[in-house]
């Protein structure tokens, strides 16, 4: 060019990505003009979920007299949005597209249209009537147990998310379920138990490390990169891994209460929640009755 631009900007669109990702935050914006680091000479700015680097004087300075063309690169970054309704992909991928242009003098020049792909698994949990009570371990969700009775926990965790190289954005470093109890839930620590519907068989307690924290009644099951390894990433195989426990309600749960239990699933810095079963403790109201010796009513008689 004989002369500068008069005017210079880079664009990225991410209005279709915008329901699950948050791009708002220009502070984390950088613009780039060849290796060198150039933010400072942009204006950048967020509006309608569009993100544009609107060069300055100093930078249309640079581009007269170019003898050859200098790649120019904005980076933005974002955070997903947190899991809710509008955020549930209810166990489907979806696709994200993120398109762009860089404009220069009245010139438009669309880029690319890279597409990612998104997946949130579907977590469950449900309380069953304990077999060691007799119960024949179907959902009591919902219904009426009283003080000292024993339940049985059941954690679903999906396992169906990417697993061949390449498909995943990041590695698969950490894993762990960690569950949060009621107070007036009295667990039995040995009872916990992973069972791998893939294999069909139950996981030893060396693939995961136990941890408690009784004053916030919850516990955490970190698993090894060894058992990540070969069980997560190399087993190929959609299933789901299952988190059975047991435990008793206290004798001082108060009558008309709720006990409730939910857990959460961690892989590496993101945190999937399961529902939140509950079974209520039936308020018990004294009835007393004035009888005769023939059993008779004689209340207010």
């Amino acid at each position: 060019l004989a002369s500068p631009l008069t005017s210079y900007s880079l664009v990225d669109d991410w209005r279709e990505a915008a329901r699950f990702v948050d791009f708002t935050d220009t502070s984390q914006a950088r613009v780039f003009y060849g290796n060198e680091d150039v933010t400072a000479e942009f204006s950048i700015q967020t509006a309608q979920n569009i993100t544009t680097a609107q060069a300055l004087p100093a930078f249309l300075a640079r581009t007269a007299h170019n003898e050859a063309d200098v790649p120019m690169k904005l980076y933005i970054a974002g955070k997903f949005r947190p899991l809710g309704p509008d955020t549930d992909t209810n166990n489907q991928v979806i696709t994200l597209h993120n398109g762009g242009w860089e404009m220069w003098n009245s010139e438009k020049i669309p880029t690319n249209n890279p597409p990612v792909f998104i997946w949130n698994g579907k977590d469950k949990k449900d309380v069953l009537a304990a077999a060691s009570q007799g119960g024949d371990q179907s959902s009591i969700a919902g219904q009426a147990v009283f003080p000292g009775q024993i339940l049985e926990y059941l954690v679903d965790v999906d396992l169906q998310w990417p697993a061949e190289a390449g498909e995943s954005a990041y590695a698969l470093e950490k894993f762990a379920v960690r569950d949060t109890y009621d107070k007036h839930f009295q667990l039995e620590k040995e009872s916990i138990e992973f069972y791998d519907t893939r294999t069909n068989k139950a996981i030893p307690r060396s693939a995961y490390e136990l941890t408690f924290n009784d004053e916030r009644s919850e516990f955490t099951a970190t698993f090894t990169e060894a058992w990540i390894k070969d069980n997560l990433l190399n087993l190929k195989k959609a299933g789901a891994l299952l988190l059975r426990f047991t435990g008793k309600t206290t004798l001082d749960v108060t009558p008309g209460s709720q006990v409730a239990n939910q857990a959460f699933i961690k892989i590496n810095n993101q945190v999937r929640s399961t529902d939140i079963p509950r079974v209520h403790i039936p308020l018990v109201e004294p009835n007393k009755e004035d009888l005769n010796t023939q059993l008779a009513d004689i209340d207010g008689k």
